[in-house]
């Protein structure tokens, strides 16, 4: 009997305890989940692009001036994968480059990542910035080379507008989700966590992109 009354009375201090819990608006430790699902980090999606604005698939974007010039930049893509890039070397005016020579090197973090020319062309201007000026802030507005390719047939060939270039992107996201979270295992075994009440920890997803900069560049630099 009195076994009885000892569970009645915890069972009625539980039922009081969830009640007060509820109308606070969070679960009791007994009904939770010990486990908790990891999700994908989110990143801000930036799909839209400003007019006359192609993009590459090693994740430069074109834009086509007079005279037969392409103004060339790093996308959106990857100042949102990064959040801090600095471009630190491009090539000499003058120099031929062929579609997939590297184009640019860009400070991200404590790694370089590299670019390829999404054309074959001659570099024609570079823009001179300040080592201060060189952070990419407004990835569509600032361009890094010009470039006359030497045939802009084909050069147009292999880049993206429009919805199609929309759609690459989020495909694009959707990868860098995954490309993250496959590795995110390896960040906590080194004593850093990943997430911090179900969100990503933006140091952690940026240690994982920076200890794993040649595989990003093969899974997303390549043309």
């Amino acid at each position: 009997m009195v076994a009885i009354s000892v569970v009645l009375a915890f069972l009625f201090f539980i039922i009081i305890d969830i009640v007060v819990l509820k109308f606070q608006g969070k679960t009791h430790p007994a009904f939770e989940n010990p486990v908790r699902e990891k999700k994908a980090p989110i990143f801000v999606n930036g799909f839209d692009l400003p007019e006359g604005v192609f993009l590459s698939k090693g994740h430069t974007w074109v834009k086509k001036l007079p005279h037969d010039l392409y103004q060339i930049g790093i996308d959106n893509f990857i100042l949102q994968a990064f959040k801090k890039v600095t471009v630190n070397n491009v090539p000499e005016f003058g120099s031929e480059l062929k579609r997939g020579d590297i184009i640019m090197e860009v400070e991200a973090g404590n790694k370089i990542l590299k670019f390829r020319s999404p054309v074959d062309g001659i570099i024609k201007s570079i823009y001179n910035i300040t080592q201060e000026e060189n952070k990419i802030l407004n990835p569509y507005l600032q361009w890094q080379v010009m470039i006359r390719p030497l045939n802009e047939n084909e050069a147009q060939k292999n880049l993206l507008s429009g919805k199609k270039a929309s759609a690459w992107l989020k495909e694009e996201f959707k990868k860098l989700k995954e490309f993250v979270s496959v590795r995110a295992v390896n960040v906590e075994l080194a004593g850093v966590t990943m997430y911090d009440g179900g969100k990503p920890v933006e140091n952690a997803t940026l240690l994982i992109l920076e200890n794993n900069i040649k595989d990003f560049e093969n899974e997303f630099l390549t043309i």
